[in-house]
């Protein structure tokens, strides 16, 4: 039996070092005699690889992984994609958790979480007891894993997201700070990435194991007198072989959603989206095992939403890279029309908000969606004073400081000729609309009324409200760009209960199948999304649950033996290196680290971008492969935004070694001028 690592030896020793998770050898794990058992289905001849508990995934299931191994499981983690972390790696990495100690700093208690989410779940089927397991289970977790990932070498602190609020703040029970968190290195504004490495080291020093580029095709499972299965097993593939992966105790599954298989969105989705700001392995594999299985479905029409645009949304689809997010539309001097010319949203609404606003179907002619396409309208002081906030996203902006995508006209109803929108229409929106913006006040869609709608917008010196979104469109010339649905993960799939196991057709548990993530139907309940980090949050806790659940329930083997801790050990070469700095989003500029060789033309070059007070010059030195310096001078910027973000932003291009970094929240202008002129300096420096 293999020693158990306890979280205190754990602690203790994982100051050394960096992150390297390769390196085990092939050592067969002396496996106990099984007892005799009724003919299971898919079972293989042999097991290639055994261990207590097999997790699906590696994104949302990482907290469940750390606590299964902190109770001294065996755990192989089975990823499709070449890293593990998973969609969840690559994402924000906030956390959205209801009554955490942080959010109790801000006035949170048990009820006011309870009520916010249950109003989350509208009509969703999720019942009280899978609420309840949430509200309580969240802080919990957090208090529980916090010791460890701060023990990490990587030197993550979990933070209270300062500022930014639930997405409905302005419920009785919404709270404008505190149930958002992240882990991050103190002063260090980019935590995702550092957060990935800590989770993934802690469970390596636990002994989590991961095998890499590996996909689960099927369950091997057995079925009781009442006809409803029994999870023993997964069967995978990985470089055209097929693994059999025994779970004497019990599978998490955390594949992901089904954002990246046109078939199945076209199936179940409520509003047709084509689009996924995800990794592209997610093709709902993790969904088709468990409806194989006799799973009940939950949540099935809904996915966790934004708004795209639709060009460069494409592009970046057949790369296979995850879409953009815009934010442009939280900003004044903007509105979001259809081809009637007419709004038919906040447009400063939260993303999720804003995915379900495209649902509607005409009534009439082909009965298509009303509202795709649609068009953001902007004018050129839009440009001048916003720019456009996801520039570091969504590529260069041209002469116009605009992306080349977006159409041009010098009055609106030239605009809307060229676009195919209703003349009339939209000039008479766009005159009713700033007749709102003169009274600070919409009564057709209440923009700028709810506090998390004032987060993007930079400028310190505008009070907080409406004034923060609602402003005139009148200074041509007029742009508009085209905007389509996407998803930031579906958020559909196997029904769980109160802990997190499966639930079968019949109405019982699945034996030991459970699931986390956005492979299964608890969404964030329901189709809720409660504030930054409301896909991630909700499935870490889930996964803490089903933890917690194997630990304390399943103490007996399906195999009869009493085995525990022991497994086979993982191939050298299939776990992950997260210090090969290896970019799941390809190139399409979101700011993670890049293994992309570069040839410079050694000196200094420098380039002047527009930013909130001025203008910012970026001066950076090259060697022959190598950024090895960044000066950026923004003296105009305000002090305690602009000015503080510079230091952030400069740190972040020197780290990453690349323009193509986060904005820094709250800093959006500053942040968008310093990335332009850092990539004009690359580009006169690059051969």
């Amino acid at each position: 039996m293999s020693k158990r690592v306890s979280r205190r030896s754990f602690l203790k020793g994982t100051a050394a070092g960096a992150l390297g998770l390769a390196s085990m050898g092939l050592m067969g794990g002396a496996l106990a005699e099984e007892a005799p058992q009724a003919k299971a289905i898919n079972e293989p001849e042999t097991w290639d690889y055994e261990s207590d508990v097999v997790v699906i995934g590696t994104g949302t299931s990482c907290y469940g992984a750390i606590k299964l191994a902190d109770a001294g499981l065996s755990v192989i983690a089975i990823e499709a994609y070449a890293t593990a972390g998973g969609t969840t790696g690559i994402s924000g990495g906030m956390q959205w958790l209801p009554n955490n100690h942080f959010a109790q700093e801000f006035g949170d208690t048990r009820e006011k979480s309870l009520e916010y989410v249950k109003n989350m779940r509208k009509t969703s089927g999720i019942t009280d007891a899978q609420c309840e397991a949430f509200v309580d289970n969240a802080g919990p977790m957090l208090d529980f894993v916090t010791p460890i990932l701060e023990a990490t070498s990587v030197g993550v602190k979990a933070t209270q997201t300062e500022g930014f609020g639930d997405f409905y703040a302005h419920w009785d029970c919404g709270l404008e700070q505190g149930r958002t968190v992240d882990f991050r290195i103190p002063g260090d504004f980019f935590g995702a990435a550092n957060w990935r490495k800590a989770y993934l080291e802690a469970q390596e020093k636990l002994g989590v194991q991961f095998s890499l580029k590996t996909t689960a095709t099927k369950f091997v499972y057995r079925i009781d007198d009442a006809g409803v299965p029994e999870i023993l097993g997964v069967i995978a593939e990985k470089d055209g072989k097929e693994l059999s992966f025994k779970a004497r105790k019990g599978v998490l599954l955390a594949t992901g959603g089904f954002d990246w298989d046109q078939d199945l969105c076209n199936t179940f989705l409520a509003t047709p989206t084509e689009y996924a700001c995800s990794l592209n392995t997610l093709k709902g594999q993790g969904l088709r095992m468990a409806m194989a299985v006799g799973a009940d479905l939950s949540n099935m029409t809904e996915t966790f939403g934004h708004i795209t645009y639709k060009v460069k949304a494409e592009e970046q689809k057949a790369k296979g890279v995850p879409c953009n997010i815009m934010y442009e539309r939280m900003m004044p001097r903007q509105i979001i029309v259809n081809s009637q010319g007419r709004r038919f949203i906040n447009e400063s609404s939260d993303y999720d908000s804003s995915w379900r606003t495209m649902a509607g179907y005409k009534t009439w002619g082909d009965h298509d969606l009303q509202n795709v396409p649609a068009w953001i309208i902007l004018d050129r002081k839009h440009v001048d004073t916003y720019g456009f906030n996801v520039s570091a996203y969504i590529g260069d902006v041209d002469e116009r400081g605009v992306p080349p995508y977006f159409y041009e006209a010098p009055t609106l109803r030239e605009l809307a000729e060229k676009i195919g929108v209703d003349p009339d229409g939209l000039e008479d929106e766009v005159k009713k609309f700033n007749g709102y913006c003169e009274n600070l006040y919409d009564p057709d869609f209440h923009r700028g009324e709810n506090p998390f709608e004032w987060y993007f917008f930079s400028d310190s010196s505008v009070e907080p409200g409406p004034a923060r979104n609602l402003g005139p469109i009148e200074e041509g010339p007029f742009y508009a760009g085209e905007l389509a649905p996407a998803m930031l993960g579906t958020c559909g799939g196997p029904r769980l209960n109160e802990h997190a196991q499966v639930m079968h057709v019949s109405g019982t548990p699945i034996g030991r199948l459970y699931a986390c993530g956005n492979c299964s139907g608890f969404g964030g309940p329901g189709p809720g999304y409660g504030g930054g980090g409301g896909t991630i949050g909700p499935g870490l806790t889930m996964g803490y649950i089903a933890a917690n659940h194997i630990i304390d329930t399943l103490t007996t083997n399906w195999d009869g033996t009493t085995t525990t801790g022991e497994g086979t050990k993982i191939e050298a070469g299939d776990v992950a290196n997260t210090e090969s700095g290896l970019d799941p989003y390809g190139d399409n500029g979101f700011g993670t680290e890049s293994t992309v060789a570069h040839s410079y033309n050694p000196g200094t070059y420098s380039a002047t971008a527009d930013g909130l007070g001025g203008p910012v010059t970026v001066t950076m030195t090259f060697t022959g492969d190598a950024i090895t310096d960044v000066q950026i001078d923004g003296a105009l910027e305000t002090p305690d935004i602009g000015g503080a973000a510079i230091e952030t932003l400069k740190a972040a291009i020197m780290k990453a070694q690349t323009a193509e970094i986060d904005a820094v929240a709250g800093a959006t202008i500053t942040s968008t001028a310093v990335i332009t002129a850092a990539r004009d300096c690359i580009a006169q420096a690059s051969k």
